[in-house]
């Protein structure tokens, strides 16, 4: 068990030493970024009363920002997991 944590951190250090971790980093960054976007049209709902119509409109304009954020993280876990498969099976 020890030697499987070993060989994990290992090839998590030589794939950041060596670069392959950072579109990862990019896109799990630009996730992060998408919050300030998506964030503030939920914050905002708790003062809009019973206006539907603007309730919809924040609920609209949070999932567009949502979406992109979900997107990016996706990517982001998928270039992770390459940038780890191909550390592992390059050592």
């Amino acid at each position: 068990m020890a030697a499987a944590h070993s060989a994990t951190i290992l090839t998590i250090a030589a794939a950041t030493r060596d670069g392959r971790l950072k579109p990862a980093a990019a896109l799990a960054a630009a996730g992060l970024l998408m919050t300030f976007k998506a964030g503030p049209h939920m914050l905002a709902v708790r003062h809009l009363g019973d206006d539907t119509a603007a309730l919809q409109k924040r609920m609209d304009d949070f999932v567009f920002w949502s979406r992109i954020r979900a997107a990016l993280q996706i990517g982001a876990f998928v270039a992770a997991v390459a940038a780890l498969s191909d550390s592992y099976c390059a050592s």
